[in-house]
């Protein structure tokens, strides 16, 4: 019997078309992603190619019509990763969930990141 495995991935996207439309008609600057946190729990095969989770779970949700900004496998079996896989889209430095905006730096920081920026504020590296 293959042994079962709980992988904890964070997870920050939102809908692809209402991002590209707030763009196209200049409600948002360059650096700001309609987007939302959704921590999710993925329970797989012992066998699972972990360096694959985070590629797959970005690739699915596009091809889903999600603008992603932000995946990380954040730990297996409740053991967080020394080294975080992750997915981070470049040059984004706020979020919007359509009525709040604030830093996604500061985002990352509220669900347990340490974030490396520029001075430009984007984000550049995550670690726990």
């Amino acid at each position: 019997m293959k042994k079962k495995i709980v992988i904890e991935v964070d997870a920050i996207f939102g809908d692809k078309n209402l991002n590209e439309f707030m763009h196209a008609v200049d409600m948002f600057e360059e650096g700001k992603q309609l987007a939302e946190y959704c921590p999710l729990v993925i329970t797989a095969n012992s066998e699972v190619n972990l360096e694959n989770v985070v590629e797959n779970m970005r690739k699915s949700l596009d091809s889903a019509g999600m603008n992603v900004v932000f995946v990380a496998l954040k730990s297996v079996d409740g053991n967080k990763s020394e080294d975080i896989k992750a997915f981070i889209k470049p040059n984004v430095q706020t979020l919007s969930s359509g009525k709040k905006f604030g830093l996604f730096k500061d985002h990352l920081e509220r669900i347990g990141y340490q974030v490396e920026t520029d001075k430009y504020m984007h984000v550049l590296s995550v670690s726990i």
